[in-house]
């Protein structure tokens, strides 16, 4: 903000999604002028242990196993989760928020996104879907501009209220 007047946008892709709901979460709790004004969400979820334990990514690596190797049970993970998933209802309006979402994405599972996207009331127009993994989500945007020209559109509304 101290290099323009324009609004400002956090955007993620994977693991960057997952820390910028993190970011968006938190900042509720910040002054106005320090929030977001649009979030952008390419490939992501709301379930950091499903994605974490039951995505493809974990399972090829081991990461169950390992897991119950070590003792750890799903509970336990769920009752850490909390460290790390975004607490509550983000700073930004649901509609300046946009997701792209792959229905075929094994690594960060298409449903906890859907779910994601429902339990922050981002609206359909702003929720983009296709049969697409997990990485051709995000390199889809470059055949299908949609989802950029509409947090455009949305960016184009100026600073949140």
């Amino acid at each position: 903000r101290a290099t323009s007047k324009g609004p400002v946008a956090v955007a993620g892709l994977s693991l960057g999604a997952l820390v910028a709901q993190r970011l968006a979460s938190a900042a509720r709790g910040w002054p106005a002028q320090y929030r977001p004004d649009a979030l952008c969400l390419v490939a992501t979820s709301n379930d950091l242990v499903g994605t974490g334990v039951d995505g493809d990514l974990a399972r090829a690596i081991g990461v169950p196993d390992r897991l119950a190797a070590a003792g750890w049970k799903r509970p336990e993970l769920e009752r850490l989760s909390v460290l790390l998933a975004p607490q509550g209802p983000p700073a930004v309006d649901p509609d300046r928020i946009v997701m792209v979402l792959g229905t075929a994405d094994g690594v960060t599972p298409y449903r906890g996104g859907r779910m994601l996207a429902r339990d922050w009331r981002v609206p359909p127009t702003n929720v983009f879907a296709s049969w697409r993994g997990h990485f051709s989500a995000g390199l889809d945007l470059y055949r299908d501009p949609r989802p950029l020209e509409r947090l455009v559109e949305v960016m184009r509304r100026g600073r949140q209220r």
